[in-house]
Order: C-alpha cells, then sequence, then structure tokens
C-alpha cells in the first residue's frame, strides 16, 4: 500500500466509527421521542419507532463496514501504521501463531 492509500483507509475509518455514533445516537434519540410521544400523542410513536429502527440498522451497517475495512488492512502490513489496525492485527497474530501441541497416545 502506498503511503495515500493509508491515509485514506485512516479516514475512511473515521467516517465509519464517525457515522456509527451519529446514527446510534440518533437510533436513540428516536426511541426516546417515540416513548414520550406515547404520552403526548401517542400517532407520532409508532413513526418514531420505526424511525429508530432504521437508523438503528444503518448504524449497525456502519459498525460492520468498519470491522470490515480494519480486517481487510490487518492483512496488509503498510496499514499496521493506522494504530486501531495493528492492534487488530496483533490481537488475532497472538491467537493464530501458537503452535498446536500433539502428544503422542499414551502406551499402557
Amino acid at each position: 500500500m502506498s503511503p495515500r492509500e493509508v491515509d485514506e483507509a485512516a479516514k475512511r475509518l473515521q467516517r465509519f466509527r464517525r457515522q456509527a455514533v451519529e446514527q446510534f445516537g440518533a437510533a436513540a434519540s428516536s426511541f426516546l421521542l417515540a416513548l414520550g410521544a406515547t404520552q403526548v400523542y401517542a400517532e407520532l410513536a409508532i413513526p418514531f419507532l420505526l424511525g429508530g429502527l432504521v437508523v438503528g440498522a444503518l448504524g449497525l451497517r456502519s459498525e460492520w463496514l468498519h470491522w470490515d475495512l480494519v480486517d481487510r488492512l490487518a492483512e496488509q502490513p503498510d496499514a499496521h501504521s493506522i494504530p486501531e489496525v495493528l492492534s487488530y492485527a496483533s490481537r488475532h497474530a497472538i491467537k493464530d501463531a501458537r503452535p498446536v501441541v500433539t502428544r503422542p497416545p499414551r502406551v499402557p
């Protein structure tokens, strides 16, 4: 990967994380509005609830795209300059690098 590609990947990771936080915040607000609407104007409760579900699903999509990008970047040694990618890659390298120890069967 070129340094420009690494910078662009880091920006995409930040954008996905920011989008997810914003969308989860909007979903939580919508759920609270739905809860409040049940007491004030009940006809608005369902639209707020559905809006919260849709925006929450978009937040999950952003989180999924973020995770997928980190997972793909972990395979690129140049991308390990991004702290989040390095952390992810090091966690998984430790698990996968452990040797498998097989013992011969015991003879009675």
